[in-house]
């Protein structure tokens, strides 16, 4: 179907198949898959995708089997109405928010890494992935790889949680599924928020419903990550 930047996916009518070869002997995609599901982070929609693990001197190989559907990279260059948009965003959301219950901080969320499926949305890679409760160095945002570009904008304090990275990253995906470019962003009041420039070229406007999302998103605060993904589930719901 098609190769990315680190696996490359198959597909037929029903199913797909998506191989990553890895030149690391540490099988970590496999690692957290598993630890997301030994620590009952998931739902019944994780029971429909399977993963496997070979592990080689020089590298590994993961399999993933997942039932037919595309990445939010494919969906991007598909017209959605609003509603299909507001969907797609709770079952991010969602998904992100069963990370951070488990501890695991997924560090990468990007649109081509991101499958969606009947109804579910999984991730496919979790190499920029960090589980809080077994790396127990990791304590803030400084600590990861990940968070050094939104430490350098301004955007994240080094001191601030982990967890933090991965709302951000929210904000990126989602603003990519509205308006099909990345996101700019602009502090007014000690507060960030979106460029008011950056929807003004496209068809979705910037409506009030978005302007409070990327606000809360942006400025968590001292709120968890946990409490703010179910502010914003609620409030994504309500436009349904």
């Amino acid at each position: 179907m098609e190769t990315l930047k680190d696996f490359t996916l198959y597909c037929s009518d029903s199913s797909a198949v998506l191989l990553k070869v890895d030149g690391s002997g540490v099988p970590w995609d496999f690692f957290i898959s598993s630890q997301l599901r030994s620590r009952r982070c998931g739902d019944e929609a994780d029971a429909d995708v399977q993963i496997c693990c070979h592990v080689f001197e020089d590298g590994c190989l993961t399999l993933w089997r997942i039932p037919h559907g595309d990445t939010l990279q494919d969906l991007l260059t598909e017209p959605r109405a609003g509603a299909d948009v507001s969907l797609l965003v709770v079952l991010l959301l969602e998904l992100v928010k069963r990370f951070h219950f488990c501890r695991v901080v997924h560090g990468g969320l990007k649109p081509d890494s991101l499958y969606f499926y009947l109804s579910g949305i999984t991730a496919l890679d979790f190499s920029s992935s960090v589980d809080l409760q077994l790396q127990t160095d990791v304590t803030t945002a400084q600590d990861l790889p990940s968070a050094q570009k939104y430490i350098q904008q301004g955007l994240l304090s080094p001191s601030a949680s982990p967890y933090q990275v991965d709302l951000i990253g929210v904000g990126e995906v989602v603003h990519m599924l509205l308006f099909n470019r990345p996101m700019t962003v602009k502090q007014e009041n000690s507060a960030w928020t979106l460029d008011e420039g950056s929807g003004s070229q496209h068809s979705v406007p910037v409506q009030s419903l978005w302007k409070d999302f990327f606000h809360m998103i942006l400025n968590p605060g001292l709120k968890c990550s946990e409490l703010v993904l179910s502010e914003l589930i609620s409030i994504v719901k309500n436009s349904l």
